[in-house]
This record gives structure tokens, C-alpha cells and sequence, in this order.
């Protein structure tokens, strides 16, 4: 069985209309909710990795 490889898009300013405090790529529970679009409550905490290192 093969499976499909999915691609998520790159980094984003924002996520369903709420700012992020630098461009970064969404992970987790907010990548998928981006990818399939779903009309879904937010959880608490949702992931996305940003370019920036901070010490």
C-alpha cells in the first residue's frame, strides 16, 4: 500500500485571523486544522515553529 505524501505550507504571519508574534510554520493540531480546513473549536494551545532563536 502506498500512502500519499502531504506537504504543508511554509511559514504564515497569521492563523485563522489571529496574528503570530513572527512568521513560522504551524505544527501539531494547528497545521492539520490549516491543512483540511476544519471548522473546528480551537484547542488552548496550538504549535508553530518560528525561525528566530531565542537563548
Amino acid at each position: 500500500m502506498t500512502m500519499k505524501e502531504e506537504r504543508f505550507d511554509g511559514a504564515v504571519a497569521e492563523f485563522r485571523g489571529l496574528a503570530l508574534p513572527e512568521p513560522a510554520t504551524l505544527a501539531g493540531y494547528s497545521a492539520l486544522i490549516a491543512r483540511y480546513e476544519l471548522q473546528i473549536p480551537l484547542p488552548r494551545r496550538l504549535a508553530a515553529i518560528g525561525t528566530r532563536r531565542n537563548p
